[in-house]
């Protein structure tokens, strides 16, 4: 006859084994689901468009109507500047935009921003933005390959894109143009 003591030790013992397979059917579940490893590559050159790639949009309309041609352009390329209005990040990049454009006069400078047209009208004002700004919506955002703010794309004047990045000042910008093109004539005031 089974005393309790054993009985106890029985029940201990199924209870173990029964916590065990349901870990291994949790592990392997949980396996199955979860995404294959990202490759080491940065982040911000994953999630974006791809390099030595034409550009997906030739032109743009900015906020005063005026088209924005991307490519082909009479310029040595396009410095492609994304921000969203409301961003901590974005708002550090503003008051610098006027500077890049004037150190980078060979290339047209422009500005993708998403935001409402009393935000992006208020931000233009604000820092005197001279240079075009198209506005879009969030959702068309996956169009230009990325979901970091502020970005930059580098455009050649056939529309490749030669590189890309995060920038907020004159500095990285010209970071971006000098691993791509070489030398450059930068007037930094």
């Amino acid at each position: 006859m089974v005393n309790y003591e054993q009985l106890s030790t029985i029940l201990q013992w199924l209870f173990i084994i029964f916590l065990l397979i349901i870990s291994l059917y949790m592990f392997r579940k949980l396996n199955e689901r979860s995404p294959q490893p990202a490759s080491h590559q940065d982040p911000e050159k994953r999630n974006s468009l791809a390099l030595n790639n034409i550009f997906p949009v030739s032109h743009l309309i900015d906020i005063t109507d005026k088209p924005i041609q991307l490519h082909p352009v009479h310029a040595a390329g396009t410095i492609l500047m994304l921000s969203v209005s409301g961003c901590s990040s974005c708002a550090k990049l503003y008051p610098n935009i006027n500077a890049i454009a004037g150190a980078f006069t060979e290339y047209q400078v422009a500005l993708i921003m998403i935001g409402t047209e009393n935000e992006i009208n208020d931000i233009s004002n604000e820092h005197k933005i001279r240079i075009p700004i198209h506005r879009i919506e969030m959702h068309q955002m996956g169009n230009f390959g990325t979901f970091t703010f502020p970005f930059c794309y580098v455009l050649s004047n056939e529309g490749i894109i030669l590189n890309k990045g995060h920038v907020q000042t004159v500095e990285e910008v010209s970071s971006l143009l000098s691993k791509e093109v070489g030398a450059l004539n930068v007037k930094i005031s």
